[in-house]
């Protein structure tokens, strides 16, 4: 699992996300940013995002 968070996102504290990474640690991906707010996410996670979908199904055998 990919999860993205900006530190200053003001409606999921960042301290959410590392608790849940840590908790699951070897099955979540944390990235983060010190900026980008609850819309950075979706804006600026994005990109990260497909690129770490595309690094599993490359080591899955996808092409």
């Amino acid at each position: 699992m990919f999860v993205y968070q900006a530190d200053d996102d003001t409606n999921t504290p960042a301290a959410d996300a590392r608790a849940f990474a840590a908790k699951h640690r070897g099955k979540v991906t944390l990235e983060r940013r010190p900026t980008g707010g609850y819309g950075g996410a979706y804006t600026k996670g994005r990109g990260p995002a497909m690129d770490f979908l595309a690094a599993k199904l490359l080591a899955a055998g996808g092409r």
